[in-house]
């Protein structure tokens, strides 16, 4: 409310705002989603080529692949800005793996 010429704001009838300052009333009420208490469950199931998709944990058929696999499919499509995201994890994964001291145990 930082504005010149700005008198009040008036929420339900009742001033909020006066002269810049804040009244300290409160009307009105919480606005939620009306949907909030949806079934979830009625929801679909993650498709599997979704699943760990970021941390290449699965493959497009749900199995279980490197990195670099991760890296050389998203290279190989057209896929975009969700696309240019699996690279870029996949490089910072892979530059953390290379600043990483190794053990001396």
């Amino acid at each position: 409310q930082d504005v010149t010429g700005y008198d009040m704001t008036i929420v339900s009838g009742v001033v909020t705002f006066q002269d810049g300052q804040h009244t300290g009333a409160l009307p009105g009420r919480l606005v939620r989603n009306p949907r909030r208490g949806t079934n979830r469950a009625a929801l679909p199931g993650v498709p599997a080529e979704f699943v760990g998709y970021r941390s290449g944990r699965t493959s497009n058929a749900g199995e279980a692949t490197s990195g670099d696999a991760v890296l050389n499919s998203a290279l190989a499509s057209s896929g975009g800005a969700s696309r240019m995201s699996t690279i870029s994890l996949a490089l910072e994964e892979e530059k953390r793996k290379e600043e990483r001291p190794a053990s001396k145990l």
